[in-house]
């Protein structure tokens, strides 16, 4: 499973400049209903260097929401559609890269507010029936502030 923000659906995308919720069927090759972000690019790697494997590169992105909860943000992952589809499916892998509509409210973001609901998040994820593997691909203008925040909050406990 592939889940995040507008770069997991697909930059530019015409889906990504839309303000609805739609609960989309899901797309076996990574693409989020016709529109390609990175997903569709794994599953067609996937596809290419992988010819015995069985997989499935499922994406469930969406480009409206912040991991960071409260009046200062909109609506968080765990208010989408595809937050629920997350929940009733059995991955064994989660890639997310979430985390980029936070950086836009310079006024409420703090890398802590960030590593709190993001580390939230990533516990749910890990403790989902399937324990999938947890893989973090982090936006490029956070990472060197924010990677020593998430391991020290998820390998502390």
């Amino acid at each position: 499973m592939a889940v995040g923000d507008q770069t997991t659906l697909g930059e530019g995308s015409p889906r990504s400049m839309l303000n609805f919720d739609y609960d989309y069927h899901l797309q076996m090759d990574g693409s989020k209903a016709g529109y390609r972000g990175y997903p569709y690019l794994l599953n067609s790697l996937l596809k290419l260097h992988n010819q015995t494997d069985k997989f499935e590169v499922i994406n469930l992105s969406n480009d409206n929401f912040t991991v960071i909860a409260g009046p200062d943000y909109g609506k968080t992952y765990k208010d989408t559609c595809e937050y629920k589809q997350l929940l009733q499916s059995d991955p064994d892998i989660v890639i997310s890269m979430i985390g980029g509509k936070e950086s836009l409210n310079v006024n409420a973001f703090t890398p802590e507010a960030f590593t709190q609901g993001y580390s939230a998040f990533l516990k749910e994820m890990k403790s989902l029936p399937s324990k999938p593997e947890i893989m973090i691909l982090t936006p490029a203008y956070s990472s060197a502030s924010l990677i020593p925040h998430l391991n020290q909050t998820l390998y502390s406990h």
